[in-house]
């Protein structure tokens, strides 16, 4: 299974839209393998979804994440673990092993989106 970690220096970023990249890997029961790293393309509420399915992703892991881009998520088939934090490589053994503990989805810190939570998108 394709899965995709919002990533900030190593560590899962705290807001999807706003990750300056996305670590992708392979992830099934015999281990986690190819990972690469993309930047973020910026745009998100349009770029960001396409990015996941251009590269088969069924599950994005996330620390943050706005209610408009989880429909986005959802629309496209791709599962979203939020209230993520820590090593990309833990999070992902983690989500392995089916020990990853992910939280309520949604973005959960006080800052203005500036109307760039893609929740106008329908």
């Amino acid at each position: 299974m394709k899965v995709a970690v919002a990533t900030a220096d190593g560590q899962v970023s705290g807001h999807f839209g706003q990750a300056p990249g996305f670590t992708f890997a392979q992830v099934n029961e015999n281990g986690v393998a190819d990972l690469e790293y993309k930047a973020n393309p910026g745009g998100h509420c349009q770029t960001l979804p396409q990015m996941m399915v251009d590269n088969g992703v069924k599950v994005l892991i996330v620390g943050g994440i706005g209610g408009g881009a989880v429909a986005n998520m959802q629309r496209n088939g791709i599962d979203v673990i939020g209230s993520v934090s820590g090593d990309v490589n833990t999070v992902l053994e983690s989500f392995r092993s089916g020990t990853l503990t992910g939280g309520a989805v949604g973005c959960d810190h006080n800052h203005d989106h500036g109307g760039d939570d893609c929740g106008h998108h329908h």
